[in-house]
Order: C-alpha cells, then structure tokens, then sequence
C-alpha cells in the first residue's frame, strides 16, 4: 500500500468519513427492516373511472311537470340548491382531533428508523402529510353524507326499521290488503313527488354536487332517481318482500303482491330484486350504503350531463370514501371480498340508469293498471 495513502485512510477527516458511512448503513438497514407498514391506515383504492360515451335516446316524458316542478322547488332553496361546498370538504364539519398527532403514527410504522432520526429520508414525512389530508377529507366525505341522509331519510329509515323488526321479529305485518289498486295508485303519486324532494335534499347535501350546473343537477336527479331509491330500500328487502311504507302521510305497506297487483313489468322487478340481494351481500353499514348511493349518484357510464370530467371526479372520489370506510372496519380477507362485492353491485348502474330512463319515465300512473306510454 502507499503509505501516502495509508496515511490518509488513518486521518481523522477519513476515520470520520468511514464512521458517517457505517451510520448511514445501520440507519438504511433500519429503514428496510421496518418495512412499510401502514397497519391502520387507508387502503388505497385504484377507482379508475373512465368516462364513456353512450348514445342513448332521451325521452321526451324524462321529465314530467309534476317531478320537474319539485326539483326546481327544492334546489330552488338557498338552504340545498344554490348553497356551494368545495368538492370532498364541508363547511359544517371540524378535522378529527384524533388526527392531529401524526408523530405517534410515524413511530408506529418506523420504530427503528427513527432511532437516527438525521437519516430519515424527507420523503416519509411528506407522506405523512399526505396520508393526514387524504383522511381528513375522506372522513369528512363520510361525515357530509351521514349528515345527507340522516336529513333527507332519517323519518323513513326509522319506519321501515320498526316495520322491519315487527315482521320479522314478532311477525307483525300489516293485513293485506290495506288499499284498492286505484287508491294505491293515487298515493304511489303522492310518493313519487315525496321521493323527489328527499332525492333532491340528499343529494344537495353531498360536497362536490353543487359545483354541477343547473342543468346538469337537474339531469343528474332525473338519471339517477331509481338507483338512489333501490339503495335507500335495497336494506328493507328480505327473502322475497318489501318492508317499506310508500312516501305519504299514510302508512301503506308497499308488498311485493301490490306490485304485481299495479301492472308493473315483473321483469324489472326481478332484475331490481337481484340488485338488493347484490347490496346486502356486501353488508354495509347504514353510512357505507349512503356512500354507495353517492357512488351510483356520479356513476358517469350512462349519463347526458355535459360536465363528465368533473362526474368521473365525483365517482371516483365517493368510491375511495366507500373504501376507506370499509378498509377501515375489516379485516384483510373480509376487506379483499367487500371490495369484489362492491365492484359487481357497481356492474348493475349503467343497466338500473337505462331503465329510469326509459321505462320508468314513461310510465303513466295516471290510470289502473300502470302502462309505459310507448304501449297505450
């Protein structure tokens, strides 16, 4: 060996580059030892949403005068309609305040490599930041559509429980027939028009719904009117019955007979009640079911609103709100099955948002029995 260079591997300014390298060693392997584990953290969710176009016919009857009117009175509201909330955050709501300490996270998932602190690529903290945005945001999603639809649904969903209950628990169920067909028609009206304001209320409620034109909010209530309603009963359905009242003052059990009884297609009630089977097999809880009914509301498959950039947004945020909710409350195994199950009642949109737009508007509840238009 060269003693000049003997001499300068034996300097102190060596021995101390060779100490800072051994440091770095042991602080990279710590780093790798720790691995990456997020543990209790949000499962990230790949919700690629593609915006597709689809010609499609719009009826003329899409909107009749009596729906249209009670939209336009309830966006009309300073309260619902014009009210904007910036998309995925609500005024009303205040960040978690078990949020605010991330430092016990980050010693949680990096026990050693915090131990040389000096060495912590910046990287980790910026994702921590991350992460503490992206949970706030989500949570507060979470929090702006239970305050959507206690609002909106809260007097329904405690009915059809208690209904629910008694029939199934004690086996109380309303004698049958409770009404003729034609007064069942007249108040299948009133429901409607009920169904409607509620529809319109909830949906005014969901942070990102307000950044929608006029137009395009209008389209999107009419589009989405049936598949917001098989999510908010698709709970109240159990080995083949209704347990909802309709929407009027008067408590009317709605059974599956009456249906038939009214002339309505049975190939669209069985298509309908193969979908509630499809939604209580992921067993959600109420919240999470009112996430996917955000889900379905900005599902851009089939859809005529102009703004499609911003519904594909709106999707796939919800989506990833759904998700955090559920990665959050299972376990792995019952998270990865959750996930599938939620993809496949995702599948059912675009044919659900066809029909409302097609037979469901055209039917006429004006005469007994109930016929599309296109038939008369």
């Amino acid at each position: 060996m060269d003693p000049d260079s003997s001499a300068t591997a034996n300097s102190p300014a060596r021995r101390n580059s060779f100490a800072d390298a051994s440091q770095y060693d042991v602080g990279r392997s710590a780093f790798f030892a720790s691995g990456f584990d997020s543990g209790n953290s949000s499962p990230q969710s790949d919700a690629r949403s593609t915006s597709r176009e689809v010609q499609y016919a719009f009826p003329d009857t899409l909107s009749s005068t009596s729906a249209s009117d009670t939209s336009d009175s309830v966006l009309a509201q300073g309260s619902f309609g014009r009210f904007r909330v910036s998309t995925g955050v609500s005024r009303a709501l205040v960040p978690l305040s078990s949020l605010d300490s991330w430092d016990r996270e980050r010693q949680r998932a990096f026990p050693n490599l915090l131990k040389h602190s000096g060495y912590i690529p910046s990287y980790i903290d910026r994702y921590f930041d991350l992460a503490k945005s992206r949970s706030i945001m989500l949570r507060q999603a979470a929090e702006a559509v239970r305050t959507a639809y206690e609002t909106a649904y809260g007097d329904q969903i405690e009915m059809y429980s208690s209904l629910m209950i008694c029939a199934l628990k004690h086996g109380l169920i309303p004698h049958q027939p409770q009404v003729t067909p034609s007064r069942a028609l007249r108040l299948l009206s009133v429901s409607l028009e009920d169904d409607i304001c509620r529809m319109t209320r909830f949906a005014s409620m969901l942070p990102g719904f307000n950044d929608f034109c006029y137009a395009d909010q209008k389209i999107l209530l009419t589009e989405k009117y049936m598949v917001l309603k098989m999510i908010h009963v698709a709970r109240y359905y159990c080995k083949g019955e209704f347990y909802y009242y309709l929407s009027c003052p008067e408590k009317v059990h709605f059974p599956v007979s009456l249906v038939e009884i009214m002339g309505f297609d049975m190939s669209v009630l069985r298509f309908c009640t193969t979908f509630y089977m499809a939604c209580n097999d992921i067993c959600l809880t109420l919240n999470e079911a009112y996430l996917l009914a955000a889900v379905a509301m900005f599902a851009p498959d089939v859809s005529n609103v102009s703004n499609k950039a911003l519904m594909v947004q709106q999707h796939a945020f919800y989506l990833d709100a759904l998700f955090y909710s559920l990665g959050c409350r299972l376990e792995i195994a019952d998270r990865t099955v959750a996930y599938e199950r939620v993809e496949w009642v995702m599948k059912f949109f675009p044919p659900i948002d066809k029909v409302s737009m097609g037979y469901i508007a055209s039917l006429d509840y004006s005469s007994y029995p109930v016929r599309s238009r296109s038939l008369q």
